[in-house]
């Protein structure tokens, strides 16, 4: 067995080795200016190679804590949890992953978890609304980081591949999150848990587009290790022949590439891991219908996350938690002859201590720091913050129920602000759960919507509010072998909403109050019929998001929310074989408004997929048809996205011996 201190070592190289990279991006950098991207790749390359010769291991599944949170479940290559389902139980196909497992989690979340995605053009900024819930509210979590921009307050779904994770959850944030906390729930990615073995795989599209992942998994003694990697290429096609144009939309073209590399090591009391994401991307900013343009953007980001846990004789368990983050955007805007170069680099550090007292208390306490500096030439003058907080959780356990009382406080600019949540939770006939929660959440401003400034297109507001509110949110779930079903009803009440409005140059501004409301529902079955199995997955999300101002006259009172359609869902229907499987996939939006006013909105669409795949045992094939009735569809004005799309996927694997 190694020694702890042969661990810290550890920690010590691998933090040197992630700061080296850095700083020599940022040195080749200098030499190649705006070529972030051409460093990015560079920088993913070189490590790639390096962790493919590194000690491979196998990243142990992860056990919840009797807190009850999530429990997801593995599939083949990623599974969507649910709170409280029972571990083992296959509550979605994995046949939608091994049909398609080059694909990124704008793709996946819409087609598999029912939620809303916004895309702003084909290959673009893609970003979540769930509960009503926007993108700057819902936070994104890399192995229990959160990556959600200090910049501007989004993650890019569409720049994340599904192939690096082994699940992903919707549940709240943790307070123990390295990070800034936020008003809405989380989509946690984990890579850990994974199938040992060497992953190959190639996928080819009719977009003229080529995708190839690597990851490898295995164990030796005490140490575990995952790494993968992911790159794409794409033309991205999309006709416009709908739109009675005889070509194909400009500028739609995309080059990719992202790596995750996970390290572990446990002794007798302890445990460390170390994750590493490195992500890069530069592709062309599609035109609005009817338009020519040719704007690029390039996005680069590099984080590590370490996490060391102990626990004492005595019973205590002391954790600390560092997220080391750097972002980078520019943007080339070609008809203006412009280029902005925007980068922010994040320190974000937690420490906590818990322990199980008399009586089935527990109690956990701890404090944090999240650090930001922001350098821009949309910016005045460099930005910094500071922002340290406090947080609390007390937790009473009862033979079939728990109370939980959580708080947090964090600090900024002389000010203060709060968030808690008191929740009961708990079972009944063996097969059904309940949840019941209040909350007082909050969200402060981020970076841009403080002090972006490019005078008549967007300047930011310093003199934002926090946001700030209520949510009440309940669930009953019922867990059966063949059956599962949750409804999840909620509603909230949230003053000084950040919205940017304006025409010609635009500003974030604070409405006074937004009203939410609605449920989510999802069901799951799995049927046999002799060696077939037959799964069968409906998630619908049903939400009233509207504005109050003080005003009983503006037209926009009690209006939906921008971009917040009201009913949303898939549905998907999957035949499983030993070695071959089937599934038929379906989303639904309803009316999409773009005007607060709602006087202007998009229409409603309805999407189709089919897929299937035939394996053997270390190889298998894979084919999809997206967008099956080549249906025109919009989710922002004006920004056509692809029509029907086929995708073949070929993936190997090599079982590793221990």
């Amino acid at each position: 067995m190694l020694s702890g201190k042969k661990a810290i070592r550890a920690i010590g190289a691998s933090t040197a080795t992630f700061i080296y990279f850095i700083s020599w991006a940022i040195v080749f950098q200098q030499k190649i200016k705006h070529k972030p991207v051409k460093t990015a790749l560079a920088v993913i390359s070189i490590l790639i190679t390096f962790s493919i010769s590194a000690q491979v291991t196998n990243p142990r599944t992860r056990t919840p804590d009797s807190t009850g949170l999530d429990v997801p479940v593995f599939l083949d290559s990623i599974a969507v949890g649910a709170h409280k389902q029972l571990r083992g139980q296959e509550l979605l196909s994995s046949t939608l992953l091994k049909a398609n497992l080059n694909q990124n989690f704008a793709e996946l979340l819409q087609k598999q978890s029912g939620i809303f995605i916004r895309r702003s053009g084909a290959g673009m900024l893609s970003t979540p609304s769930y509960k009503g819930l926007g993108t700057q509210q819902t936070p994104i979590l890399i192995n229990g980081a959160n990556m959600q921009s200090s910049m501007n307050g989004t993650m890019d779904l569409s720049l994340i591949d599904a192939a690096h994770f082994g699940s992903v959850s919707l549940n709240p944030a943790d307070q123990n999150t390295a990070g800034a906390l936020n008003m809405g729930d989380a989509i946690s990615l984990s890579s850990l848990g994974q199938k040992k073995g060497l992953h190959l795989g190639l996928s080819g599209s009719t977009q003229n587009e080529i995708s190839t992942n690597l990851k490898f998994v295995g164990n030796r003694n005490n140490w575990s290790y995952s790494v993968s990697g992911v790159a794409t290429q794409s033309e991205n096609t999309v006709s416009l022949y709908h739109y009675d144009l005889d070509t194909v939309l400009s500028n739609t073209d995309y080059k990719r590439a992202s790596l995750l590399q996970t390290i572990g090591y446990k002794w007798k009391r302890s445990e460390w891991t170390n994750t590493l994401y490195l992500q890069g991307a530069e592709r062309g900013v599609p035109p609005p219908l009817y338009q020519t343009g040719t704007n690029r953007q390039t996005d680069a980001n590099a984080m590590m996350v370490n996490k060391f846990t102990t626990k004492t004789a005595r019973n205590w368990v002391y954790e600390a938690v560092n997220q080391l983050w750097a972002e980078q955007i520019v943007f080339n805007n070609t008809q203006r002859g412009e280029e902005t170069d925007s980068r922010v680099f994040n320190v974000n550090t937690t420490a906590a201590a818990s322990k199980y007292l008399e009586k089935r208390w527990y109690a956990k306490l701890g404090v944090a720091l999240d650090e930001a500096v922001y350098t821009s030439e949309a910016l005045e003058n460099d930005a910094v913050w500071s922002r340290p907080r406090v947080f609390l959780t007390v937790r009473k356990s009862y033979n079939k129920i728990r109370f939980i009382l959580a708080q947090n406080t964090v600090f900024f600019e002389g000010k203060q602000a709060f968030s808690g949540e008191l929740k009961g939770e708990g079972n009944f006939a063996k097969e059904y759960n309940w949840s019941t929660s209040v909350q007082r959440v909050f969200r402060l401003p981020v970076l841009n919507e403080l002090y972006w400034y490019s005078p008549g297109e967007a300047v930011g507001n310093p003199d934002l509010k926090p946001e700030q509110g209520y949510k009440v949110n309940g669930e009953l779930g019922r867990y059966g072998r063949q059956l599962q079903l949750t409804m999840n009803p909620h509603a909230g009440i949230f003053q000084n909403w950040v919205q940017w409005v304006g025409s010609g140059e635009v500003s974030p501004k604070n409405i006074p109050n937004v009203i939410v409301y609605g449920a989510v529902f999802t069901a799951n079955h799995e049927q046999k019929l002799k060696g077939l199995k037959l799964l069968t997955r409906v998630n619908i999300h049903w939400v009233n998001a509207t504005y109050k101002f003080d005003n009983d006259k503006d037209s926009r009172n009690g209006k939906q929310l921008i971009f917040t359609p009201q009913l949303t869902g898939n549905f998907t229907i999957t035949v499983v074989h030993r070695n071959f499987g089937l599934y038929v996939n379906s989303q639904y939006v309803s009316a999409n408004y773009v005007a607060s006013d709602n006087s202007s909105f998009i229409e409603p669409y309805q999407l189709y997929e089919l897929g299937g795949y035939c394996e053997w045992s270390i190889f298998r094939l894979g084919a999809v048809c997206g967008n099956l009735l080549d249906t025109p569809y919009f989710t922002q004005p004006r920004t056509p996205l692809p029509g029907r799309i086929f995708k073949i996927n070929i993936n190997y694997t090599l079982p590793l011996k221990k």
